[in-house]
Order: C-alpha cells, then structure tokens, then sequence
C-alpha cells in the first residue's frame, strides 16, 4: 500500500533529485525484468521517493499564495508504473486544493487495486472558465 503524501508537509516530501533518482531505478528494473521476460520487483524505498516526489510536484504552488481564490480550473497529468503503465490526464474545476488532493487519491487508490504506483506527476497551468466544456463536465469525463 503506498503512503498518503497528499498531506504531509512539502518540506518533508521527496527532493527533485530524490525523485529524479528513484526514477531512473524504477526503469532500470522494468527495463531489466523485460528483458528477461518476468514481472519487474520494484524497491519500496524508490516506489515511496516516486509518489512522495511526484505529491511534491502536484503541490508546489502552494507554496506562497493561496489558491481557492484565483480564476480557473486545474489540469493535471499523472503516469502510473507497475503491472501496467498509463498516463492519467484531468482537470477540476476551481481551485481547492483538497479537490486536486482527493482526485489524485482516488487515481492512487484505482492503481493500487491494479498494482500499480504515482510514478510522476504535474499540475498544468490553470484553464480560464471559457476553456471549460459546456456541459460542466471535466475534459477528460469523470477526470
């Protein structure tokens, strides 16, 4: 089960480089498990350094200014690692963090069902109101 970073301190989180790191790990033992032809075993400090890097990402404009107030929609795009890899790209409406939080822990959850991990993530910048679609559902469907 991966560990819940949605809330933990940002500067306690993984560092770029940490995550960076973790990463290149994480494809060396996919790159290797595929060339034998076996399931890859990933390590769960990298599998945690990943997650808690990518929360990192997903977070960084807190810092400084508060977000519910601005203008806009958030776009999001998240890749997955594990017995499959996928990208997951949504968009919320406005600009509460705790949205953005329990869209992204709801992805983690589907992936975990699937074993599979936050490999990377980055919030885009904010969509002006006029990009949205006019049935008020997010680009992606469900997001």
């Amino acid at each position: 089960m991966t560990a819940d970073f949605a809330d933990l301190d940002l500067h306690l989180l993984a560092s770029a480089d940490a995550h960076a790191h973790a990463k290149e790990r994480i494809d060396q033992a996919r790159i290797s498990a595929e060339a034998q032809g076996v399931q890859p075993i990933y390590r769960r400090e990298d599998i945690d350094a990943v997650s808690s890097g990518s929360w990192r990402f997903l977070r960084y404009d807190e810092i400084g200014h508060e977000q519910p107030g601005r203008l806009g929609g958030r776009l999001y795009l998240l890749a997955f690692e594990g017995l499959v890899r996928y990208i997951k790209i949504g968009m919320i409406k406005g600009r509460e963090l705790d949205t953005l939080r329990k869209r992204v822990r709801d992805h983690e959850h589907a992936a975990e069902v699937h074993q599979c991990f936050l490999l990377d993530a980055g919030p885009r910048s904010p969509a002006p109101q006029t990009q949205w679609p006019k049935s008020g559902k997010t680009a992606s469907g469900s997001g």
